[in-house]
């Protein structure tokens, strides 16, 4: 799994274009589903003054991979994952 957060970030720091947290975590995500690694997609919101911000990470085993670990005590996250599915139901 390491070897796919490394290659992630790099892609990440490397890419053309800068990527918003949905379009990286799904990216993540997905090569980890590849990989054969169960992992799930989250996403949160908050208000922050009249507006509504949303933010989406991923977790492993209750492990955030790719933002803070608390990053869950800034957005409300949705009781369930986005997407819940076996990883060999590809």
């Amino acid at each position: 799994m390491e070897r796919i957060l490394r290659a992630a970030r790099s892609a990440e720091y490397n890419a053309p274009f800068q990527a918003n947290c949905l379009e990286r975590s799904l990216a993540l995500w997905w090569t980890l589903r590849l990989g054969g690694i169960q992992a799930d997609l989250h996403i949160g919101g908050r208000k922050s003054g009249e507006s509504f911000e949303a933010h989406a990470w991923v977790e492993c085993s209750g492990q955030v991979l790719n933002d803070d670990a608390d990053v869950h005590k800034h957005y409300a996250r949705f009781d369930a994952p986005v997407v819940a599915i076996e990883a060999d139901s590809r």
